[in-house]
């Protein structure tokens, strides 16, 4: 967990919140996990350049420390559409290339964790 605070739309999201980092080479394209659509894209002191994708049910994917970023807020998601690069990473002073990812269900970030256990049905 980290202290930073999350605020899109200058209401704050949550304080503190995690998230998974992932170290890449820079400027690798990243395709999104799972399909929704873009709900916000942005950039903060806190998050780098990021996207975040409504997947429905008020649960929210967050693809932080972007390089580029391909794809804007109303956009329709495929899984595995490229929505960007990968970009620099700082969080407390450490430097690295490749993104981070979060979820959020409504307005308070969860654990990636929990995502990925969820049993979806058709």
């Amino acid at each position: 967990k980290y202290g930073d605070i999350i605020s899109v739309n200058n209401k704050i999201i949550s304080s503190p919140f995690t998230e998974y980092l992932t170290t890449s080479k820079h400027n690798i394209a990243l395709k999104s996990c799972y399909a929704g659509k873009v709900a916000f894209v942005g950039s903060n002191s806190a998050l780098g350049n990021y996207v975040v994708i409504d997947l429905g049910l008020n649960l929210k994917l967050w693809y932080c420390y972007l390089g580029e970023i391909y794809v804007k807020p109303g956009d329709i998601i495929a899984m595995d559409q490229i929505i960007g690069t990968t970009g620099p990473i700082v969080i407390r002073g450490d430097k690295a290339d490749g993104f981070a990812y979060m979820f959020s269900y409504l307005d308070y970030i969860i654990s990636p964790d929990f995502v990925f256990e969820l049993k979806f049905e058709n």
